[in-house]
């Protein structure tokens, strides 16, 4: 099987296994919402901000450097992954145990200290199962990964469920968004041993040496949740809870949306290396297929989502959410900045220029905190989602000023068949509500007429070829 068709089919297998996370998170969310309230949702998503934050600060970049590293010549893949794997697990559970700590040391609400300790074991099972997808990207194997994940998914909604029908409040939610985690982690990790047949221990020179080389990621990744979840944490500071549940309806969208340009750079990371050791020059066709791509179906995403946001929020929460409309009108504007920094992130992490992607976050932080804190206490969720779009704007902006060797105007040749789709797109949504269609029917309908118009553009084919095309000979 070639390359080309072996991360066809991975991509395939991701994109099937997205669809069905997808409907089983937004069905979980949906039950979600509607037991806790907003006040109740902004608990549970708080508790969710500050284990992710100080996780954050333990991350080490071990899933960039677990995937780049396997992705080299002659390195003993049982060995990385073995040392990878107990780190993961080591340093989230330090993180997790200082976050409880920190929280009793501040005085924080008693239910945010008991959501700690109920959310800290569920959350290293998370980070765990998330590691894990490096191992299934490097052999382009994306369905395992995804058998991981909708296994979480899944018990998690039956779990959510079945807890409904008690009293237990946002700790029983949490439970069951843990025991979900640890059940997709269970599976993730029996499927990834099949593929790389690891055992946990610490080789300390091997250990060192990956957090030596993850240090830049690692504080990137820092820089990138404190810039993800710091509105969240100051919006519950300055605003109420209620107003973090609104904010969140818009924020889970925008989280599930942008993990698929995600899946994409992960599984283009090893032809990146690949390409590069060849000479470089699949490396920047690739590069700027990927950043076309990603353009042209991310703009149409903000026209659906944008059109029909409302429905939307009603849909995912309840009829009591109808207002996070606006706020997730403003938010998926955002994703079309961040999903294409996901594939530049990992094209410069191929180069060596970690360091660089750190300066970078920087910025980006210093920029996103300075709008959060000017933007919040006066607009609210509005004032967070505007400050998301001006941090993931600035990412992108910086990220491309660094690339500008690799990614030149041929990355943008993209946009003007964007631009032709969006329209089509809107035109068919006006008709849809023209004729009293429902808006689900009317979106799938219209999504399926403008893609398959696009896929019969011979541009469109030729970005996608170069996209998944074989690895260069070495």
């Amino acid at each position: 099987m070639s390359v080309g068709t072996g991360m066809s089919r991975s991509m395939g297998g991701a994109l099937l296994g997205k669809v069905v996370l997808v409907g089983g998170g937004m069905a979980t969310f949906a039950l979600l919402a509607r037991y806790l309230g907003a006040e109740g949702l902004g608990h549970y998503r708080t508790v969710l901000s500050i284990l992710g934050l100080s996780a954050a600060v333990f991350d080490f970049g071990l899933y960039q450097v677990t995937l780049a590293e396997m992705s080299r010549d002659g390195v003993d893949e049982r060995r990385i992954v073995g040392n990878a794997f107990t780190l993961r697990i080591l340093a989230t559970a330090t993180a997790v145990i200082l976050a409880t700590l920190g929280a009793l040391v501040a005085r924080l609400d008693h239910v945010v200290v008991l959501g700690l300790l109920v959310g800290g074991a569920g959350w290293t099972a998370y980070r765990v199962s998330e590691w894990s997808v490096a191992i299934f990207q490097h052999r382009l194997d994306q369905q395992k990964a995804a058998a991981g994940e909708i296994t979480g998914v899944l018990v998690t909604l039956l779990a959510v469920a079945l807890l409904t029908r008690t009293d237990g409040g946002f700790l029983a939610m949490l439970a069951a968004t843990t025991f979900g985690w640890l059940s997709g982690m269970c599976v993730a990790l029996m499927l990834a041993r099949r593929v790389v047949p690891f055992t946990a221990g610490l080789d300390l020179p091997t250990a060192r040496g990956l957090i030596r080389k993850g240090l830049p990621l690692g504080g990137s990744k820092i820089l990138q949740v404190v810039q993800l979840r710091s509105d969240i944490l100051l919006l519950a500071a300055v605003g109420s809870l209620a107003e973090v549940g609104f904010y969140d309806v818009g924020l889970k969208l925008y989280e599930i949306v942008s993990t698929i340009p995600f899946i994409l750079a992960g599984l283009l990371m090893p032809l990146f290396v690949s390409d590069l050791r060849a000479g470089g020059a699949a490396f920047a066709q690739r590069l700027q297929a990927s950043v076309s791509i990603v353009l042209m179906v991310f703009t149409l995403a903000v026209v659906g989502i944008m059109f029909h946001a409302d429905s939307l929020s009603v849909l995912l929460a309840g009829p009591q959410f109808v207002k996070s409309g606006e706020v997730m009108q403003v938010l998926i504007v955002a994703v079309v900045f961040s999903s294409i920094v996901h594939p530049l992130r990992f094209a410069a992490i191929a180069i060596g220029r970690e360091s660089v992607m750190f300066r970078v976050d920087i910025v980006a932080c210093a920029v996103a905190v300075t709008a959060y804190a000017l933007l919040i206490p006066r607009y609210g969720s509005l004032g967070a989602a505007a400050g998301k779009v001006i941090a993931d704007l600035t990412t992108l902006t910086i990220t491309l000023f660094v690339l500008r060797r690799e990614v030149d105007a041929k990355a943008w040749r993209g946009l003007p068949v964007a631009a032709a789709g969006a329209a089509l797109l809107l035109l068919l949504l006006k008709a849809g509500n023209a004729l009293g269609m429902h808006w689900l029917l009317a979106s799938a309908l219209s999504g399926v007429v403008v893609l398959g118009a696009l896929a019969t553009l011979p541009f469109v084919r030729g970005e996608l070829a170069r996209l998944g095309g074989a690895r260069a000979a070495s």
